[in-house]
């Protein structure tokens, strides 16, 4: 017996947003993202990356077309439910300025780790902070890290909530090992990239003006609009 296909994680169809021509805007975008697939998402500034990631985390309605998230139309589910499946990250998100990294990653172990215990979630916080490296910086002001550390503080909170997708955007460079960790987590993620080198991925797509112009996971496509940077 032939097994039913699985739907994929992340699912856009033909989908347009932005105004026609606009930096930023997208035109006719297709793609589909398999559950545990880490994808780098790249081109020049004004290219749709952004306007993607917004769109699937359900900030931005598109003008036509869709968005799924396995196999289920996001604007058919409320968005705390998409909220519970996604979450974005971004060192240029103020959100938790105000916090230290060791408070952050404290309340993603109240969320994410099972054993309630003060001494669990104390062990799973300290260990947490080891392995992302933060320990030197773990009583600093989130707001006043370095966008490489605002990140290692993000993926250990991701990892411990472990979202069924990861959306990064906004960071100018990726410390090493961040996107094969969340990728050897299991987690989907898509990150939004000035370039692919040193990405870690698995996949690569380009996109230039709003379309997709070459994706590594069928082989060349002829660029379209120029350089993509």
């Amino acid at each position: 017996m032939t097994p039913a296909p699985v739907a994929p994680a992340i699912e856009v169809r033909n989908v347009r947003c932005g105004g026609k021509g606009a930096p930023g805007s997208l035109e006719g975008v297709s793609l589909a993202v398999a559950a545990g697939e880490c994808l780098a998402l790249c081109g020049p500034a004004g290219s749709g990356k952004a306007t993607l990631l917004r769109l699937i985390a359900r900030r931005l309605p598109p003008r036509s077309g869709a968005v799924c998230l396995f196999a289920r139309d996001i604007w058919l589910m409320s968005a705390s439910e998409v909220a519970g499946m996604v979450l974005p990250l971004s060192p240029a998100d103020t959100a938790l300025d105000a916090m230290t990294p060791r408070q952050i990653v404290a309340e993603a172990c109240r969320r994410g780790v099972q054993d309630p215990s003060p001494a669990a979630r104390s062990a799973a916080t300290h260990a947490a902070l080891r392995q992302a490296g933060l320990a030197a910086v773990q009583d600093r002001a989130f707001g006043l890290l370095p966008p490489e550390d605002r990140l290692r503080v993000l993926a250990a909170r991701a990892l411990l909530l472990r979202p069924r997708i990861v959306l990064l955007s906004g960071a100018p460079r990726l410390p090493a090992g961040l996107l094969a960790d969340l990728r050897d987590a299991g987690l989907t993620v898509m990150a939004a990239l000035e370039e692919a080198a040193g990405a870690a991925a698995g996949r690569v797509v380009h996109l230039d003006r709003g379309r997709i112009v070459a994706d590594s996971a069928e082989g060349a496509k002829p660029v379209l609009h120029g350089s993509l940077g």
